[in-house]
């Protein structure tokens, strides 16, 4: 039914005065946040068999006033007793707080189906048309199906959908039909999370954890517009000149183009000698990604360039663009984050992605120095102090890894003396041996994600500067064998997890959230009875997925954990409105705060994070605070 006068849409309120839970749904133009969005419609359903789209902001038609619904609707979304289903929850509410921000959504009375299908199987795909598919097999119409007229734009190469073009009748069935399937998931999941022991990591981490990402996205972050346009200025030399060195160490005497595969394949794999990793590809030519150029660069340091080319070129050309083209009218960079992306619940974003922003160690061309606090604001940045590392020692109970974390050590110091067996004392290693350290340092963040010799190997060269000083794959060999003798529960713990995925097909984080891992359970003997090499190689990639999920999946989940709690614990003081989360990257999280008030929010970011989850190693937080995100050591 289309609601297009006050009457018809005060009965329906009074039919949602009656019910107990509703499915909203919104219709809308999305571009550049928040001066490009608008609310075309809004779909609502109260039984999961039919349901009311009220029109908005269509061309033509009767219709009422955005503002006039969103007035009339706000009172329900406070309701506590009114459970509120949504597909894509934080982009309604988004969508609803931009015609009236005063909106308050609550916690206690939300219930979010795509959040709800990742924490049932990540493995899935989570959004509400593909949702629907695999509950009710049940096909959705999409927005092409009713003939939306769509754009796009020229420099993000977003793709807009007009709703707002299309004729209220051809749209509404697209609309009612979102909210109805919505209701349906709502049921069925609410339903599943329970059963699957579920409830608590859900209402009480993934729910306040959605209102955080909301957060992020609503506040977006200040970037220097001015250094922005230089950087993008000087891109193309920067390129070039790196071009031309790689020119230099071809073999050949005509231009290669450095991102064609099909024309580095013979040089790299006849004429130098390498050799390729896996199979050819349908186009008859060997894969060339970044990592297996790194891992090469110990054959000829010509990979290593063309690895940095390829990362520059993307950083410098989709990046950069990226990120000056999504900028508001305020120089105000406002991304998508989402928990649902990444398998083991790490956050991403998108619209740009800000997870390409390079770690700190690796910002050669100062690009954080474009994030910056407006006037009268600070950045306040904190990061967990080798999160991942601290993980694995509490799960594998590995005493010496226990000891050296809880001692306050440098733990990569504390490896290179172990494994090296060196003559000093562990504050003394970093500055009397630092390619022992460096190679200590690859070896903890590798072996507990099962990383290969090779690519340690290559990992480390490329920390060490010093050609002479650099290692071969047989020395990492011995190398590696030694490590698992000083941390033997670390190569237990890995063997530990691979069996857990074998029995029971799936792996869990500390909070209980599962990772399902069907290929640890395959038989990988082909039809012959011998070993088949593709089920082999899926199994063992099943058997990397089940070390690296509990790690990197945890620590996921501590941030998660630290940033809800710093979030109550500012509003419990009263401080909410003079700070906001306007970034997390990696395993940084950065807030804006009014300067005056930089030192308080500063302790409890400090105090929720070392004191998100009690862990047998301490959970160290450095914050600090300046007025560009690169100005942070």
């Amino acid at each position: 039914m289309i609601i297009r006068s006050e009457a018809e849409f005060n009965s329906l309120l009074s039919k949602i005065d009656k019910v107990d839970r509703w499915a909203v749904d919104t219709e809308g133009l999305v571009g550049i946040y928040p001066e490009g969005w608008s609310l075309v419609g809004v779909s609502i359903s109260l039984d999961g068999r039919t349901g009311y789209y009220i029109p908005t902001g269509h061309d033509k038609g009767s219709q009422l006033s955005a503002d006039y619904v969103v007035e009339k609707l706000k009172p329900y979304f406070m309701k506590k007793e009114l459970l509120l289903y949504g597909a894509n929850l934080k982009h309604d509410m988004k969508v609803f707080r931009l015609i009236d921000p005063s909106i308050e959504f609550r916690e206690d009375n939300v219930f979010c189906t795509m959040t709800a299908s990742f924490i049932l199987d990540t493995n899935n795909k989570h959004g509400l048309k593909e949702s629907a598919m695999r509950e009710f097999d049940y096909k959705m119409l999409t927005l092409d199906d009713v003939g939306c007229p769509k754009i796009k734009d020229p420099n993000t190469k977003d793709k807009t959908y007009l709703c707002n073009q299309m004729g209220i009748e051809e749209l509404s069935p697209y609309a009612i039909d979102d909210a109805v399937q919505t209701f349906r998931l709502g049921d069925l999941y609410r339903e599943r999370i329970e059963e699957e022991d579920y409830t608590k990591v859900y209402y009480e981490l993934e729910i306040p954890f959605m209102f955080i990402l909301m957060e992020l996205e609503e506040s977006g972050i200040k970037i220097d517009k001015e250094s922005l346009s230089k950087f993008m200025e000087d891109a193309p030399q920067k390129l070039e000149t790196l071009d031309k060195e790689i020119q230099e160490l071809l073999p050949v005497n005509d231009y290669v183009n450095v991102n064609s595969n099909q024309q580095l394949n013979p040089i790299l794999f006849k004429k130098l000698k390498i050799k390729p990793r896996g199979e050819k590809t349908k186009t008859g030519y060997y894969s060339i990604k970044n990592d297996y150029l790194e891992v090469w660069n110990a054959e000829h340091e010509v990979c290593g360039k063309i690895a940095e080319y390829r990362k520059l070129r993307k950083l410098f050309g989709n990046f950069l663009s990226n990120l000056y083209y999504r900028l508001n009218n305020k120089s105000r960079l406002h991304s998508s984050f989402n928990r649902h992306v990444a398998r083991t619940g790490r956050l991403s974003s998108s619209s740009p992605n800000l997870q390409n922003i390079p770690r700190l160690e690796n910002d050669t061309y100062g690009m954080r120095k474009l994030f910056m606090a407006e006037e009268g604001y600070d950045l306040l940045v904190a990061d967990f102090s080798q999160i991942e590392l601290k993980i694995a020692a509490h799960s594998s109970k590995d005493k010496a890894m226990i000891e050296a974390f809880t001692s306050g050590a440098d733990i990569h110091s504390a490896t290179a003396k172990n494994v090296f067996k060196l003559e000093c004392e562990v504050h003394e290693v970093k500055d009397k041996y630092p390619v022992f350290r460096q190679i200590a340092k690859s070896i903890n963040f590798g072996l507990i994600y099962e990383a290969g010799s090779k690519t340690l190997t290559a990992t480390a060269n490329k920390a060490i500067e010093n050609p002479e000083d650099r290692i071969d794959e047989e020395f990492m060999s011995k190398v590696i064998e030694d490590y698992f003798k000083v941390y033997p529960g670390i190569k237990k713990y890995i063997e530990v997890c691979h069996k857990k995925a074998e029995k029971h097909g799936y792996v869990k984080t500390l909070t209980g959230r599962r990772r399902y891992l069907p290929d640890a359970q395959i038989d990988t003997r082909g039809k012959n009875g011998k070993p088949d090499y593709d089920l082999l190689r899926r199994k063992f990639g099943a058997y990397r997925q089940a070390s690296n999920t509990p790690v990197q999946g945890s620590a996921a989940d501590i941030m998660a954990i630290a940033m809800r709690n710093i979030k109550r614990s500012r509003k419990e003081k009263g401080l909410d409105e003079h700070a906001k989360f306007v970034l997390q990257v990696h395993d940084e999280v950065v807030m804006e705060v009014k300067e005056e008030y930089s030192d308080q929010i500063a302790e409890i970011i400090k105090y929720e994070m070392e004191n998100a989850v009690a862990i047998s190693v301490p959970l160290t937080t450095d914050v600090q605070k300046g007025k560009a995100w690169g100005e942070l050591k």
